[in-house]
C-alpha cells in the first residue's frame, strides 16, 4: 500500500565543508533541499574528512596529501558528481592532480578532481527546472568568491540560478571581481590588506542599496558580514543555497 517513491533522477555526493559545518551547517541542509527538489539523491562521505584546502594555503603539502587521500577513500561509490557548496573546498580539490603529480596516486587524484564541481554548476545544467519564487521582491547583489571566479572559472552559473528566481532582481556590484579579503587564510596572514578589501566590498554592497548580499563561500560570507557590521549595517549576507532554499515551492525553508 501507499505510493512507491520514484527512483532518483541522479545520485551525487555532497561535501559539507569543515568551516561551513561549524559556522553555518544550515547551508548544507539547504543544498540538500534544493538538490532533492530536483529529484536528486544526496550521499555524503563515510567520515568527516577535511579536503585539505586550508593546509594547501598554509604550505603544508604533506598533510594536504594525507587529507586528500582520506577524502578520496571516504567518497561514496555510484555517484555521478562530487559537489561542493564551499568554493574553497572545490578549488582545493581541483588542485589534487598538482599535489600528486608524478606519484602513483595521480590517476585517482585526477579522477576525483574531474568529478568535483560547485553545486551551482551542477544545478545550472539540470534539465528539469524548479519554479523558484520569493514571498516578497528582493534586490540581491551577488559577490564572486575568488575561489569560484578565479580558481574555478564559475561566474555565470550562480547568476543564472538567481535570475531564475521569481521576484528577485539581481544587482551587479562595481568591481565585482575584486577579492573581499577572506581568501582562505589571507585574512589571518595579511590582516591589514584584508581589512581594506573587506571594507571596500561591504561599502560597495551598501552603495548598491540592495536587500541582501549572496555569495558561494563561507569565508566570504563572514568576512563581508563582519565589515558590514563595522559600518553599522545589518544587511544580511547569505549563501546561494540558502537563498534558493528559501524560494523553493512549499518548502519548510520559506
Amino acid at each position: 500500500r501507499g505510493r512507491v517513491p520514484a527512483a532518483p533522477a541522479a545520485r551525487v555526493a555532497l561535501l559539507p565543508g569543515c568551516a561551513q559545518s561549524v559556522l553555518a551547517p544550515g547551508i548544507t541542509q539547504d543544498a540538500v533541499r534544493v538538490l532533492q527538489a530536483h529529484g536528486i539523491d544526496v550521499a555524503f562521505p563515510s567520515s568527516a574528512v577535511c579536503c585539505g584546502a586550508l593546509d594547501m594555503h598554509a604550505g603544508e603539502s604533506g598533510r594536504a596529501r594525507s587529507l586528500a587521500l582520506a577524502l578520496c577513500a571516504a567518497l561514496p561509490s555510484g555517484v555521478e558528481a562530487v559537489l561542493t557548496s564551499a568554493a574553497g573546498c572545490g578549488s582545493g580539490i581541483h588542485e589534487y592532480p598538482l599535489l600528486f603529480k608524478g606519484e602513483k596516486q595521480a590517476a585517482c587524484a585526477q579522477a576525483v578532481a574531474a568529478q568535483t564541481q560547485d553545486v551551482t554548476v551542477y544545478l545550472s545544467r539540470w534539465p528539469d527546472k524548479v519554479p523558484f519564487a520569493l514571498d516578497a521582491p528582493l534586490r540581491v547583489a551577488y559577490h564572486d568568491a575568488c575561489h569560484l571566479q578565479h580558481a574555478q572559472g564559475v561566474t555565470a552559473e550562480p547568476r543564472a540560478l538567481l535570475q531564475a528566481v521569481q521576484g528577485l532582481e539581481l544587482i551587479e556590484l562595481p568591481d565585482a571581481g575584486f577579492c573581499c579579503g577572506s581568501a582562505g587564510i589571507y585574512n589571518i596572514d595579511q590582516p591589514d590588506t584584508a581589512r581594506v578589501l573587506g571594507q571596500r566590498k561591504a561599502q560597495a554592497a551598501l552603495d548598491a542599496r540592495v536587500d541582501l548580499l549572496v555569495t558561494g563561500n563561507i569565508g566570504c560570507m563572514f568576512q563581508i558580514q563582519a565589515h558590514l557590521r563595522r559600518l553599522g549595517s545589518a544587511l544580511p549576507v547569505r549563501h546561494t543555497m540558502q537563498l534558493l532554499a528559501s524560494a523553493l515551492p512549499d518548502t519548510e525553508a520559506r
